[in-house]
């Protein structure tokens, strides 16, 4: 599903969640939060490829967190 979506698809979602969440998120943030979003959503496709629970391993954005903490 989101393989067909272009990349100002993409960013519409980001700026739809950060005004959910409150956030004000300036375009280049949008910009380089969008690699990380699409892997996301490429995770969330594989578990549900498989029919696996979303706890079933850290999706790729808690760590790509947990290597940047480090």
């Amino acid at each position: 599903m989101y393989k067909e979506m272009s990349e100002e698809e993409l960013k519409e979602i980001i700026r739809g969640l950060g005004k959910i969440a409150d956030l004000s998120i300036s375009e280049e943030r949008i910009q380089i939060l969008l690699p990380a979003f699409r892997a996301q959503l490429e995770w969330i496709s594989t578990l549900n490829a498989f029919k696996l629970p979303m706890e079933a391993e850290p999706s790729p954005i808690f760590q790509l967190k947990k290597r940047t903490a480090q």
